[in-house]
């Protein structure tokens, strides 16, 4: 799994309902260029997934681009990046990464964030703290205020097979 970035299931899907936030019809540019946009970086050994989600006035989250990047470096992410956000005309965007892309490099003490800052790409650290998440994607979902464009698919499918192993404690 670790070498190929296969998934293996360990425990319950988190999301058996997931597809129910998938909206009938794709978001356009005029809808999406109204939204405060968030890019999330997930830059991996192997994989690099890179997902598009815009905020409206409610805080209403509308997931409306992906990328996966495999075998890429971050200008190669940079790179898709600044295309993606030009297709949709968007210019004033946040950048969030997964807090590891702050670990250092063994070789030469580089940052996936530092040379995501060369490239102009300047990113926010995240939060890792899965139960946080998990609560705060039920409570989106259980108010309506989660929505997936259906030309998502590769978040769609993660959604499909992400699980997690019930705690001992019944949580």
């Amino acid at each position: 799994a670790r070498e190929f970035g296969d998934f293996m299931e360990f425990g319950g899907l988190i999301y058996h309902d997931f597809e129910d936030c998938v909206l009938p019809e794709q978001l356009d540019r005029d809808f999406v260029q109204g939204l405060d946009v968030v890019v999330g970086i997930d830059p991996g050994i192997r994989n690099a997934g890179i997902v598009w989600v815009g905020f409206d006035s409610d805080l209403t989250a509308w997931v409306f681009d992906e990328l996966l990047l495999q075998d890429k470096t971050p200008r190669d992410y940079a790179q898709a990046i600044r295309e993606r956000n030009s297709w949709w005309g968007l210019t004033e965007i946040s950048y969030v990464s997964d807090p590891t892309a702050r670990s250092r490099s063994l070789v030469n003490a580089e940052t996936v964030a530092n040379l995501l800052a060369n490239e102009g790409i300047y990113c926010n650290a995240g939060q890792a703290d899965r139960q946080a998440g998990f609560a705060q994607m039920r409570t989106r979902r259980g108010q309506g205020r989660f929505h997936v464009d259906p030309r998502c698919l590769g978040i769609r499918d993660e959604a499909d097979d992400y699980a997690a192993k019930e705690p001992d404690e019944g949580r």
